[in-house]
C-alpha cells in the first residue's frame, strides 16, 4: 500500500516558502466562519493550539506570513531562450529581510526547447519564483508570461498568517476562503 500524495505533502512540509504575502498590497483578512482553527506552526500537520471564536466578517490582525509551496508546478519551454532574475541559491525559506536585501546576485540561465522549469510561486507584477537547474530564481519576468513556455501544472500553495489578539500572537491560520479570506488590499 502506498501513501496518498496529500499525506506525503503534509509529512514533508513545504518545498519552498516565503515570508511574503501573495500579490500586491497588504491583504486585509476577515473571518469567514465563527470559529477559526489556530495551529502552532504554519502547517496543517502542526498541533492545533486553539479554536478562536470570532464574529464572521471580523477583520483579523496578523504579524507574520508564510506563503508555502507544497507541490511545485511544471513549465516546459517551447523554444530556446534566457531566464533572467536573482539567484537565490538552494534555499527553501525566503525571509522578508533577505528578499529586500541586495545579497542575491542577478543572473541569466540559457534554456533549450523542451527544458522544464519548476514553478514555485507567482509573486506579483509578472514576477515569480522558479527552480531551474537546482537553483531558486526570483524571475524578473515569470516564464508563465512568456509565450516560449507552456504551463503543464500550477503550483499548490498555502497562505498562512499568525493571528494577533490583544497584541499577542495566538496561532497560525490557513487563509483558505472558508475560515479566513482576503477581503481587500492596503496599498
Amino acid at each position: 500500500m502506498h501513501t496518498p500524495l496529500f499525506l506525503l505533502l503534509l509529512i514533508q512540509g513545504p518545498i519552498f516558502a516565503t515570508e511574503l504575502w501573495p500579490g500586491e498590497g497588504a491583504p486585509i483578512l476577515a473571518a469567514g466562519a465563527s470559529v477559526i482553527a489556530l495551529h502552532e506552526q504554519a502547517s496543517s500537520s502542526s498541533a492545533l493550539v486553539r479554536r478562536l471564536g470570532v464574529d464572521t466578517g471580523d477583520t483579523l490582525q496578523f504579524d507574520q506570513v508564510r506563503y508555502a509551496t507544497i507541490a511545485s508546478g511544471r513549465l516546459v519551454a517551447t523554444r530556446a531562450g534566457v531566464l533572467v532574475g536573482r539567484d537565490l541559491g538552494t534555499l527553501t525559506l525566503l525571509t522578508t529581510n533577505d528578499y529586500y536585501s541586495s545579497r542575491f546576485p542577478r543572473g541569466t540561465w540559457q534554456y533549450a526547447a523542451g527544458a522544464t522549469v519548476e514553478y514555485l510561486q507567482y509573486r506579483a507584477e509578472l514576477t515569480c519564483f522558479v527552480r531551474f537547474e537546482g537553483r531558486v530564481v526570483d524571475a524578473s519576468r515569470c516564464p508563465i508570461a512568456d509565450t516560449s513556455f507552456s504551463v503543464l501544472s500550477e503550483p499548490v500553495v498555502e497562505f498562512w498568517v499568525r493571528v494577533i489578539v490583544n497584541k499577542e500572537p495566538v496561532g497560525w491560520v490557513l487563509v483558505d476562503d472558508r475560515q479566513v479570506k482576503v477581503v481587500g488590499r492596503r496599498f
